[in-house]
């Protein structure tokens, strides 16, 4: 029988691809359409489309300024003042149900917020867009989350009992309700309370009632209901008793109103709620807050029926200055690479590190400053401090100081997550601020600080420069979230100017305690298809669009965010979020198919949430997902960051996952936090991250370099490129640059490339220039992973970071001492035609010992002892780079042609095998599986390389077998056999791991009052029916029904899943 010549793949199906096939013409893929330009040097400049204005059958326009409700809104002359889904709608345009397309007019600030109520089709989709023809076309369609407020008083004269007003307050807890309450409450008196319901919800009943929190402002739980019990959904005016009860620990009370289809909390629909303090702990503030505002005779003030966090100054030449909340120190950013340096210090006597304090039982981070922190308790009472932490990450976020010691100079701080200590600290030299106290208003370059009553309350504010505010535009704060909805399907949202947005007033709030803690200008909690937000502008905001999903079996799919403008935001630029929590075996909600393209970002994340990172583009488990063409520069976070497939300890099973990153821009990224990457890439592959561009990625950590100041790479945490966790990864064709490789500068950039838990990682062609370390690895195991034919070019402490070094080089006679044992499988990683220019002293370590080789012969060597693939590469004597330091990365003569030529698959679904017909450097007979596939056995992420794999054994052949193919270069990677004689099989043990175990038959015990008909066996993911026959009368009682998961050991391990609301027995 004749040989033939084969190079294949085996991915989901068996697939034979002859060489000798003729290549079929096509239409170009999607990614394959140039979405950026791309310079000479290397670098990327947005590029983005024009816009293309569309409108359908049912035109609807909308002016702000000059419209009226009562029109019918179907021509630009009898346009509507309010969009038809904003709650202050009325006449003809609250009652319209059939606009397709809401055109606002240019040149016009729109005032409001609306819930999306109607649905488009594919072909009539819903559009909220301009006419460029309609209105200034040299202005942008604005909308806005802000007010414009005037009316402004000097400080100085506001009357004296001012402060003093005892009076009832009304608060607007939801869309749907508002509550006069008294502004304090004691125990054991009774209060009268007013709700307002705004709306009617059918079949629904409302519950009021008390809850209660302790000292340290922890949650303690249920007090007391209000009377007369539940009453029905429905709109009108209803007044309630409470009387409080007196709890141990007091130390205030929330009110919470809920909706709820039965009157019980665990049916509820929906929640309200406000926090009302205690009378004696309001009594102890004996000076009227006014009186503390520092040169009071340069602040105004004005009177407001909501409550802002964020302020802005607009001059008359339209520029746009951000006023800050008050706080101490009044700190700016004078360097990017260094956003903090004005900002306070701990100094924390004694040991440096992992200081805690216990408050009313509870432990939290203590923080000394004996420095600054030097006033009285009251000073610091009641204010947020924002502070970075470590070990790593250490984003600042605002937390109440939950107690001050004055004798300590010191303070107690909650972690970033929870309510205690959490697994933080506050290292010596870590930095911090303090903010919303009146005592902090006093910089003369602008700040603002608003005392809350109810949903309003009054704003004091001090301009730059100590302008007038009734001379100037101010723009304050308040709605959070402008486009929101429940459902969007078949949604476009074009060619508007978004600006001013609201945040949640508890700045520590977590976000579980309400859905506006995390809001944005287009936000999305439930499912949709076909949404497109494309060519806007957003700026000043929270966070341009949130998109999650929610509901058991919910999806969101098809995603478009394209040739966007995005500046000057506190939470990030976007978030596409599946749904699922950290930690969740059984998510039931999927993202499926994103596309991110041309959008442009700068200033990103400058002041996240509690919980928050600020991270610019965040995707997190999308079945397929495609980001390209965007540039991002000044970024507090990371830029791109993107999760594949699942989360580590999900259990379900997610078949496909492709994740494509290429031609976008980062730079100046991680400016606010470290161990994140400019571009990043979490869980399941194939991600191919190609073309790309990332420098300068920040993680600056003050607190490293100054407490280890002899210790290379301690000033800084951030990466280029991160695979955290990153399984199957290819990243090629990318350009990473750093401003200094120094290993002992502030300056000094991490690492081009950094990696943790993952294998089967492909680093090819690849330039890194200006690094501490070109490639930095932590927890390498499993193997797999090929560095080929990339440029080093100026690392200044070591190339190969891949296992952690230990204190001294290898022994001189280590290239002679034979193989040691590993825990890494390093006969199946593969280091080949690499190029290096300027060397340093130290190429790399690989190797569990933790010795680090200093000169390339050396590394070389000892790879060889471990049977790794390949020739590492050579080092060239002239430059490489035309002119790396201006940013031109063109290769000179001594570069061109040095790449490597390598096979990159195609994401396949539910791949159970894939071979590349090269051989393990330890036995010619081992093919490698190169397959990946987050199946539900793969739960945890550090185990997932204990997960089965399927390598072939070559029969009957040897070396000779394999020759070069057109495919790949690096290696000899096709195979010759005949299919007969000599050929590659399963070995038994691999067999039975296929196969897998037999399962012993579970036996159920009967019960004597309940008879349980269920399925034989269940699959994971899929619905299942269970009947219950009630062997005894339980009239009157609830049944509820749930589903709990054992172990593999048979043990009982909790809650699987719920199983609906509870049901009557009748």
């Amino acid at each position: 029988m004749c040989q033939r010549l084969w190079t294949v793949c085996l991915l989901g199906l068996v697939q034979f691809c002859c060489t000798t096939a003729k290549a079929q013409t096509t239409a170009a893929f999607d990614w394959q359409k140039p979405v950026a330009q791309v310079l000479p040097t290397g670098e990327i400049r947005y590029k983005p489309q024009p816009f293309v204005f569309a409108k359908g059958q049912h035109v609807r326009y909308i002016d702000f300024q000059n419209g009226d409700d009562h029109n019918d809104g179907r021509t630009p002359t009898s346009a509507w003042k309010h969009h038809p889904w904003d709650p202050n709608a009325r006449n003809q345009s609250q009652q319209d149900q059939q606009g397709d397309t809401y055109l606002f007019k240019r040149g016009v600030i729109y005032r409001g917020k609306i819930q999306i109520k109607r649905q488009g089709t594919a072909q009539n989709p819903i559009r909220i867009t301009s006419d460029p023809t309609w209105g200034d076309v040299d202005a942008p369609a604005m909308w806005v989350g802000s007010q414009q407020v005037t009316g402004f008083k000097p400080l100085g004269s506001i009357p004296s009992q001012d402060d003093a007003v005892d009076g009832d307050i009304t608060t607007a807890i939801q869309s749907w309700a508002k509550v006069t309450h008294p502004q304090s409450i004691e125990p054991g008196k009774t209060y009268s309370i007013t709700l307002t319901l705004t709306d009617t919800f059918a079949d629904e009943k409302v519950v009021v009632s008390l809850n209660w929190s302790k000292q340290n402002g922890q949650f303690g739980g249920y007090n007391t209901s209000a009377r007369p019990g539940n009453i029905p959904a429905k709109q009108g005016t209803y007044t309630f008793e409470l009387k409080p009860r007196d709890k141990a620990d007091l130390g205030g009370f929330s009110l919470a109103v809920y909706r709820s289809t039965s009157g019980s909390w665990q049916d509820r629909t929906a929640l309200g709620i406000c926090n009302i303090p205690l009378t004696s702990a309001k009594k102890t503030r004996s000076v009227a807050t006014h009186t503390l505002i520092p040169e009071p005779q340069k602040v105004w003030y004005v009177d407001l029926d909501f409550a802002p966090r964020n302020v802005w100054m607009i001059n008359a030449d339209k520029q746009v200055t951000r006023i800050p909340l008050a706080r101490t120190p009044n700190w700016k950013v004078q360097d990017t690479d260094d956003i903090k340096r004005q900002w306070w210090q701990f100094d924390n006597p004694g040991n440096p590190h992992f200081k805690r304090v216990k408050v009313d039982n509870s432990e939290y981070l203590l923080g000394i400053d004996t420095k600054h922190l030097t006033e009285s308790p009251d000073y610091y009472d009641g204010a947020y401090v924002w502070t970075e932490y470590g070990w790593v990450m250490g984003t600042p976020y605002p937390s109440r100081i939950r107690k001050f010691f004055p004798d300590r100079k010191g303070m107690a701080i909650k972690g970033q997550w929870g309510g205690g200590a959490g697994g933080n600290h506050l290292p010596r030299y870590s930095r911090y601020y303090l903010e919303n106290k009146p005592q902090f208003l006093d910089d003369p370059d602008g700040e603002f600080w608003f005392e809350k009553r109810g949903s309003g309350g009054r704003l004091f504010i001090r301009l730059p420069g100590d302008q007038n505010p009734n001379e100037v535009a101010v723009e304050v704060a308040k709605h959070a979230t402008l486009i929101d909805a429940e459902s969007m399907n078949h949604l476009q949202i074009s060619n508007l100017s978004f600006g001013f947005t609201n945040t949640w007033w508890d700045l520590d709030a977590s976000p579980f305690a309400n859905k506006d803690v995390d809001p944005a200008c287009i936000r999305l909690l439930g499912h949709g298809d076909d949404i497109r937000v494309t060519h806007n502008r957003f700026e000043h905001v929270n966070l341009p669009v949130r998109l999650v999903v929610v509901g058991d079996g919910k999806t969101i799919d098809r995603v478009r965010i394209t040739d966007n403008v995005i500046r000057y935001t506190d939470h990030g630029a976007m978030q596409l979020l599946d749904g699922s929590s950290w930690g969740q075996e059984y998510p039931t909600t999927q993202l499926l198919d994103v596309k991110v393209l041309r959008n442009k970002l700068q200033y990103i994340g400058m002041r996240p949430t509690s919980w928050g990172q600020g991270h610019a583009i965040d995707i997190l488990c999308a079945q397929t997902c495609e980001v390209a063409g965007n540039v991002l520069n000044k970024l507090y976070g990371a830029g791109i960051f993107v999760y594949g497939g699942k989360r580590s300890a999900a259990r379900t099973d997610r078949p496909l996952s492709r994740i494509l990153i290429h031609h976008n821009q980062v730079t100046d990224s991680l400016l606010n936090n470290n161990d994140w990457g400019g571009i990043e890439t979490w869980q399941a592959g194939p991600a191919y991250v190609y073309n790309n561009v990332s420098g300068n990625p920040g993680g600056y950590k003050l607190w490293g370099i100054a407490n280890q100041p002899k210790e290379p790479g301690t000033a800084r945490f951030g990466h280029a490129y991160y695979m955290d966790g990153g399984y199957k990864q290819y990243y090629f064709n990318n350009i990473a640059w750093g401003k200094s490789n120094d290993p002992y500068s502030p300056l000094g950039n991490t690492a081009a490339f950094q990696e943790i838990h993952g294998y089967q990682t492909n680093i090819f062609n690849n330039t890194a220039y200006n690094f501490v370390i070109g490639s930095r690895r932590q927890a390498p195991v499993a193997g797999q992973n090929k560095y080929m034919g990339n440029i080093w070019d100026s690392i200044g402490y070591m190339v190969f970071r891949h296992a952690k070094p230990s204190r001294q080089q290898a022994d001189p006679n280590a290239r002679d001492v034979g193989t040691v044992g590993s825990e890494f499988e390093h006969a199946t990683n593969a280091y080949v035609n690499n190029l290096f220019y300027k060397l340093p002293t130290q190429v790399g370590v690989f190797e569990p010992t933790g010795v680090w080789y200093p000169d390339l012969d050396s590394f070389a060597s000892a790879m060889q002892k471990r049977q790794s693939i390949g020739n590492v590469g050579h080092v060239s004597e002239q430059p490489v780079l035309r002119n790396a330091p201006q940013h031109d990365f063109r290769p000179t003569q001594a570069a061109v042609d040095q790449g490597v030529k390598v096979f990159v698959p195609w994401a396949l679904y539910a791949v159970v095998g894939e071979w590349h017909f090269y051989h393990a450097g330890d036995d010619p007979t081992r093919i490698p599986d190169e397959h990946f596939h987050l199946s539900s056995h793969y739960v945890k992420r550090t185990d997932y390389h204990h997960m089965p794999r399927f390598p072939l054994t070559l029969v009957n052949a040897d070396v000779s077998a394999y020759q070069d193919g057109p495919l790949e270069d690096w290696t000899k990677g096709s195979l010759t056999f005949d299919g007969q004689t000599t050929y590659a099989t399963l070995t038994e043990q691999t067999r039975q791991q296929l196969v897998g175990k037999v399962e012993s038959p579970i036996v159920n015990k009967p019960s004597d009052w309940v008879q349980i008909e269920a399925p034989a066996a269940i699959t994971v993911d899929q619905p299942m029916t269970v009947s219950f026959k009630l062997r005894q009368s339980f009239a009157g009682k609830y049944l509820r029904a749930d589903l709990h998961w054992l172990d593999e050991q048979g043990k009982f391990s909790g809650l699987n899943a719920w199983g609906g609301k509870p049901q009557l027995i009748s």
